[in-house]
């Protein structure tokens, strides 16, 4: 079965309302088309999908990098507000550093807290959740 594709008004749309209670600004959030001004990324829609593309520069360059590219627009919602809320969750961090404790342990609990607190698919959440678990595990050398 084909899921339904939305336009990129639409999507902004869905973005605003979850950003309602969270307040964002808009240079957080990705711009919709590729007029994506002081934004440092977009997204696009197709016949494949959508897209949700990062940039930024190096060496005077412009660097474009696909963070995803999916047909499920819950995933995109997702991954959207994944990257626009890391830096609200390294202010929180830096804010309440604990002394001698792995500061991505404070990081990666307040970014999981921020996005379960939105109304995001918690299936998503989770994954993140048990990423950033694995993440923490001891290594052996």
């Amino acid at each position: 079965m084909k899921s339904k594709m939305y336009k990129l008004s639409q999507i902004e749309e869905m973005v605003d309302i979850i950003n309602k209670d969270l307040g964002l600004s808009e240079n957080d959030l990705p711009a919709y088309g590729f007029d994506y001004g002081n934004r440092n990324s977009y997204i696009t829609v197709n016949k494949d999908g959508y897209s949700l593309i990062a940039f930024g520069h190096y060496r005077n360059k412009e660097n474009q990098r696909l963070l995803i590219k999916t047909l499920d627009i819950n995933e995109l919602l997702f991954e959207i507000f994944k990257a626009a809320t890391r830096q609200e969750a390294v202010k929180y961090e830096l804010e309440h550093r604990i002394q001698n404790q792995d500061t991505r342990i404070t990081y990666f609990n307040k970014h999981v807290e921020i996005l379960d607190s939105l109304a995001l698919e918690k299936k998503f959440v989770q994954k993140l959740r048990e990423y950033y678990d694995y993440l923490l595990q001891p290594r052996s050398a």
